[in-house]
């Protein structure tokens, strides 16, 4: 399933409390605009009148998206252009006072940002010249919609981006769903959500108002932050289901379940440490960097020090999967013990290790030794089980490693 983020038309609603990240995230999102932003809206540029201001649109100028910033506020700063805005982008920056939503070209992404009053061409640019423009993007950016004139646009705007480390957001996110949502379910799964991102102190993009034209199965989104452009460690978001998904097929796919990752997408930093995700969450990774790690796979040859970084990275991630934070300084210590020690082989994927001289080679599972030589025996339990732990125990021991770390005594008894 391919996902889009942002289409066209779509108006958005970011509460936050000030200096919570409102208007850094609206950048993150025109920063990485070929991620967030798929397709465009459909304009026919020969039959449009366009304004004196914008000139006729030459072919060159078809594809230029125009970010206008609309200040609401005379004291926040200017958008800087650097770092931001995109060679095919053009940054424009204006007052309220000088807002002409007639005079904004199509495909355009619209910014009021910092709203403190509902100015009537706020109303007007979410409820006519986003569709009729048409526009990609709007985005009214406001520090609070609960108990004031802006929880009129809570029905009008399509999505409403909580920043979820902020109180003053998630109370307006629970008034929100519990006021809009009938359902008892859904409200029920929304909240949960809701606390799960409030415990990751991210943005929770809420769908409240579906477009006709592109509808959504999806409650909504989170962890955009976390969706950068050529990034080299893991970009991903959560999205969050309305019906369970369907069976994976075998096709090329942008959306992977929760449930059923496998490397290298055990890598994600999200599910370390971490509390259970919500019920049937997926992960969006963008194809670019499905189609990057492909090329990498493909193209890397297998060195011996491409091998070592490849086995040590599994063993890494292994231990954060399978062990509780509080055990991995301990269990990264044996296992930096097994990487270094001259006595034992290991297989190409780090997931077996047996004695050098060893024939025929009894082979251990890494995980399941490091699992059982450093917890605590059990009372009654046998030795025979720890047999074949001993000669490998006593090799790691002879070459200096603990004795602190092997907790288990009956694989360390002669």
């Amino acid at each position: 399933m391919n996902v889009t983020l942002f289409p066209p038309t779509s108006t958005n609603l970011v509460v936050g409390s000030s200096h919570c990240g409102k208007t850094f995230f609206i950048q993150h999102i025109v920063k990485n605009f070929d991620l967030f932003y798929q397709t465009r809206a459909h304009v026919d540029y020969e039959s449009r009148k366009e304004e004196e201001e914008f000139g006729t649109i030459e072919n060159d100028e078809l594809n230029l998206v125009r970010v206008y910033v609309i200040h609401c506020n005379s004291k926040t700063p200017q958008w800087p252009a650097q770092g931001i805005i995109q060679p095919n982008m053009k940054l424009i920056q204006l007052d309220i006072d000088e807002y002409d939503m007639n005079l904004v070209a199509p495909n355009s992404i619209v910014v009021f940002d910092d709203v403190s009053a509902l100015h009537e061409s706020i109303k007007q640019t979410v409820n006519v010249g986003a569709h009729h423009i048409p526009l990609l993007s709007v985005f009214v950016v406001s520090q609070n919609i609960v108990a004031n004139v802006h929880y009129e646009l809570v029905k009008l705007c399509h999505r409403i981006i909580f920043c979820c480390n902020s109180r003053g957001s998630i109370d307006a996110a629970k008034l929100v769903i519990q006021r809009l949502i009938s359902d008892k379910e859904t409200r029920k799964q929304l909240t949960t959500i809701l606390g799960f991102c409030e415990s990751e102190q991210t943005k929770f993009l809420l769908e409240i108002n579906n477009l006709a034209t592109y509808p959504t199965p999806f409650y909504g989104f989170s962890h955009l932050e976390h969706i950068k452009s050529n990034d080299t460690s893991f970009p991903f978001c959560l999205a969050y289901p309305i019906l369970p998904p369907a069976p994976e097929k075998k096709n090329s796919v942008a959306l992977h379940q929760q449930s059923g990752m496998e490397q290298p997408y055990q890598t994600l930093a999200l599910l370390q440490n971490k509390k259970s995700l919500p019920p049937n969450t997926l992960v969006v990774l963008p194809l670019e960097s499905l189609d990057l790690r492909k090329k990498e796979t493909e193209t890397t040859k297998c060195t011996p020090e491409n091998a070592w970084d490849s086995v040590t990275s599994i063993m890494n991630e292994d231990i954060d999967m399978a062990f509780k934070p509080a055990k991995w300084r301990d269990c990264k210590m044996l296992a930096r013990s097994i990487l270094t020690n001259p006595s034992l082989c290991l297989s190409r994927d780090g997931k077996f290790m047996w004695l050098k001289h060893q024939y025929p080679p009894h082979k251990v599972n890494v995980l399941n030794f490091i699992k059982d030589v450093t917890r605590p025996v059990a009372p009654n339990e046998s030795n025979r089980h720890w047999r074949r732990y001993k000669p490998i125990v006593a090799v790691l021991l002879a070459k200096g490693t603990p004795v602190y770390l092997i907790r288990n005594r009956l694989v360390s008894k002669k």
